[in-house]
């Protein structure tokens, strides 16, 4: 990069410090301030004031941090008014219907119902409807602010997971709602103010009954379901046996069909056994997840405002997605899309503190793949459409080669759907944008590990441009441990940012530990000159793999046989080098494919200037780096005070991820 050009690069980084963008710096310590209160009563509402308003810093990075927020405490939903009961659970919907704004409703434990459907009351933030289980009261049950697991329902162990901490020997604490086939537990039909407490959320057990969401939070053109808090609960499938075929089904494709609510808060709740056996799923779906939304045709819902913060996941495809299907039209009428149309997306999307799990025992592979009958395995996080995203402190643990070659750890991914070859897309308004994932750890996934890009997967889609804007992503720890079991396979990346179907503009990607690689530490490439523009990688610490880094798969810019300097100068804006790729130190350098220079082909000019590189790992001054499989210990990754990496990035830190950071935020998320 030319003198001129890197200072015409920063000059652009200055004036988004003035357009109010905290410095990575800031944004670190902010994040270190936090981290002091995580695990402690309340700290579900780190960020969030009682107004709902955001009180954590307004930028990270180039990416804007979210607006408003669930202020989830139980003071936050007051209940003034009248207790009815208890009745049992299958009288819910009769009394609620009797009920009033501020009303308390209490429910028999041990009892169930059937799908039970409640609809809109017009309350306010003042008079809250309370549902919750007598046994909410009992000395056993989780206190405010602490994850409820199975035992609150007489559970004491799940095959496959770890320990629950009961505090006492399990007993049925909680009221039950069960889906039938082609039914829903509950659904709330334009609900409003209502907050669930000691609850359990499961399905028929009967094989072949065809379940889509647990929870469905329907929503029509004048009503939308608001403001919604499911706490200390419990959304669970079948504990199937595997292989499956049509007549021993059990698939759940989801715990929370979230349609297009806005202010809905999940806390401090388990979700278990949410998976779709692909071909032989009773459904017909592939896809599983705990949380599912950002899909809906009503333009301009006001949708989003969502909080999933100190839950345990098990989500089969996905923890999380938005996006996937039929979105909004854009508005008004003739706008230009990521122009002057109207956002409409779900915005201001906090998820922090999740532990996302998958069995092992959902894993079918031995020395080939077998994904016929076994649950559907597919990403941590999958966000296809959003603005205003912040991830932080999730644990996302157990990944595998099943419907696709590779798992996402996170995956921001926005794409216009396209459901048939040669279809126009189906979500015209989609797009990720302010998006930032911070401190999180991936421990066992074999894939890509943080991932930016544009794509309609689908091939010949003319009309399915979508765009990606302004992402931040530090301090992470992924790599540790990749799950390949026998498999002879090796198309695992540290990082991809590739634009297919749309620009991918100020990405920061800084501070990021990634331990293991197989195939690329970067995979980066653009269908266009113009796709990619001011891309910051910078202070990360990455294992090389095979080959180092590879072209995208945008078929433009990103021709094969270019190394990566040539990548960066050819597909981020056209060659002007609105990048910076510097203060990266890269490790387990692959000679026989990579070359015998170390650095061959990485900025500066070829010579990977500006950069650090090794052949092993043990230069690096790792605390214990091993075999690359810490066992579940993030601080084996920590530098060493004598490792050369000590203090040597741009802004003065180590190398790499802030790996004592990251421990305290994570404390107490996998239990």
């Amino acid at each position: 990069m030319s003198v001129e050009t890197t200072l015409r690069f920063y000059k652009w980084i200055f004036v988004f410090g003035a357009l109010g963008v905290v410095s990575h710096a800031q944004v670190n310590t902010a994040g270190a301030t936090n981290a002091s209160n995580f695990g402690n009563a309340g700290s579900g509402n780190a960020y969030c004031g009682p107004n709902g308003e955001w009180i954590g810093p307004r930028w990270d990075g180039p990416a804007e941090l979210p607006r408003l927020c669930m202020y989830t405490p139980l003071s936050a939903t007051p209940s003034p008014g009248v207790v009815h009961g208890p009745v049992p659970a299958a009288a819910l919907g009769k009394t609620y219907a009797s009920a009033r704004c501020g009303d308390t409703i209490l429910l028999l434990p041990g009892t169930s119902s059937g799908e039970t459907t409640l609809g809109r009351k017009n309350c306010d933030d003042s008079h809250w409807i309370t549902i919750k289980s007598v046994g909410a009261k009992d000395q056993t049950f989780p206190a405010e602010g602490v994850r409820s697991t199975p035992c609150i329902s007489g559970v004491s162990s799940l095959k496959g997971r770890l320990p629950f901490p009961c505090r006492s020997f399990p007993k049925v604490l909680t009221a039950k709602f069960v889906a039938p086939s082609s039914g829903s537990a509950v659904i709330l039909n334009g609900a409003d103010h209502i907050r669930f407490i000691g609850i359990e959320f499961t399905r028929v057990a009967n094989p072949g009954a065809l379940i889509f969401s647990l929870v469905d939070l329907r929503s029509t053109i004048d009503r939308q379901t608001d403001h919604i808090i499911f706490d200390r609960s419990w959304f669970h499938g079948i504990e199937g046996k595997f292989p499956q075929d049509r007549s021993t089904d059990t698939s759940t494709t989801r715990a929370i069909n979230l349609g297009q609510s806005n202010h809905i808060g999940v806390i401090d709740s388990t979700i278990s056994n949410i998976y779709d056996n692909g071909s032989t799923a009773s459904n017909g779906n592939t896809d599983s997840q705990c949380f599912g939304g950002g899909v809906g045709v009503i333009a301009n819902s006001g949708w989003g405002v969502y909080k999933f913060v100190n839950n345990d996941c098990e989500g089969g495809s996905e923890g999380l997605i938005l996006g996937g299907d039929a979105g909004p039209s854009l508005t008004p009428q003739g706008c230009t899309f990521g122009v002057n149309c109207h956002l409409d997306v779900p915005t201001d999307i906090e998820v922090r503190q999740n532990y996302f799990f998958a069995p092992l025992q959902w894993n079918g592979n031995n020395d080939s793949i077998n994904s016929t009958g076994w649950p559907n395995r597919k990403n941590g996080l999958e966000l296809k459409t959003g603005a205003r995203i912040f991830l932080e402190g999730n644990v996302f643990e157990n990944c595998w080669y099943n419907s696709q070659p590779y798992c996402y750890v996170i995956d921001f991914a926005p794409k216009n759907q396209v459901m048939s070859v040669g279809g126009r897309g189906t979500c015209p308004s989609c797009l990720v944008e302010d998006f930032t994932a911070r401190y999180n750890y991936g421990y066992n996934y074999p894939g890509p590990q943080i991932a930016v890009y544009t794509t309609d997967i689908v091939g010949g889609c003319t009309a399915c441009s979508t765009l990606a804007r302004r992402g931040s992503i530090h301090d992470n720890l992924v790599g540790d441990k990749l799950n390949r079991g026998s498999l002879s396979v090796t198309g695992f990346d540290c990082t991809e940012i590739v634009a297919s179907a749309g620009p991918i503009t100020d990405i920061s990607f800084r501070h990021n530990t990634c331990v293991n690689s197989f195939r690329s530490a970067y995979f980066i490439g653009a269908s266009g000159k113009n796709q990619l523009d001011h891309i910051v990688i910078q202070d990360n610490l990455m294992s090389l793999g095979q080959y180092g880094a590879l072209p995208g798969t945008g078929n433009g810019c990103d021709k094969p046989g270019l190394r990566l300097f040539a990548i960066l100068t050819k597909c981020i804006n056209g060659g002007s080098n609105t990048w910076v790729f510097d203060h990266n130190a890269n490790f387990n350098w692959d000679t026989q494919n990579s070359g015998s220079v170390l650095g061959l082909g990485f900025p500066k000019d070829g010579k990977g200037e500006g950069n650090l590189f090794y052949s092993g790992s043990i230069a690096v001054g790792f605390t214990a780096y091993g075999d690359s499989d810490s066992g579940f210990e993030p601080a084996h990754y920590a530098l060493a005070p004598s490792s050369p990496l000590h203090n040597a990035a741009s802004d003065g830190r180590d190398i790499g991820a802030d790996i004592e950071g990251l421990a305290k935020v994570i404390e107490g998320v996998r239990r």
